[in-house]
């Protein structure tokens, strides 16, 4: 499909290119905001973390495509999104 449609790819990387440039620092910021008193230490917590998913997750990704092929590598990701969205919907917080 995304040979058939050139700028439906695009489009999608466009959006996955900004999803994933901003998400990060909105998260810290947000992250700044809920813990003002402990802000350093709050800030290197999720550096920490965020290092560690990408490390675990390059690490992951490279295993798939290695051993199955890149077209698993994208349908693991897609499952690990929506097993995320589930999650996500069934345990938030009512406010």
């Amino acid at each position: 499909m995304l040979l058939i449609f050139p700028k439906f790819e695009t489009v999608l990387i466009l959006l996955w290119a900004v999803a994933w440039g901003a998400l990060p620092l909105c998260l810290n910021t947000w992250h700044r905001s809920i813990e003002t008193e402990h802000s350093e230490a709050a800030t290197a917590m999720f550096t920490f973390t965020a290092q560690v998913a990408i490390a675990i997750g390059s690490s992951l990704g490279g295993a798939i495509v290695d051993h199955f092929g890149l077209r698993a590598n994208f349908w693991m990701s897609a499952l690990i999104v929506i097993l995320s969205a589930f999650y996500l919907a069934t345990h938030r917080k009512a406010e």
